[in-house]
């Protein structure tokens, strides 16, 4: 979790949220960019808009 934050420089509230959908296996929703694609990096499915 600490690495995502660290590799794309995103706060550690960001990447925890990131982190809970990948391990619930649940689509995260969110309309900041950086986590969009983060998320998507990270194999975490996203609501869509």
């Amino acid at each position: 979790m600490y690495m995502l934050a660290i590799q794309y420089a995103l706060s550690a509230y960001d990447t925890t949220y990131i982190e809970l959908a990948r391990q619930k296996n649940i689509k995260l929703a969110t309309r900041d960019a950086a986590m969009m694609r983060v998320a998507t990096v990270a194999g975490v499915a996203l609501v869509a808009a």
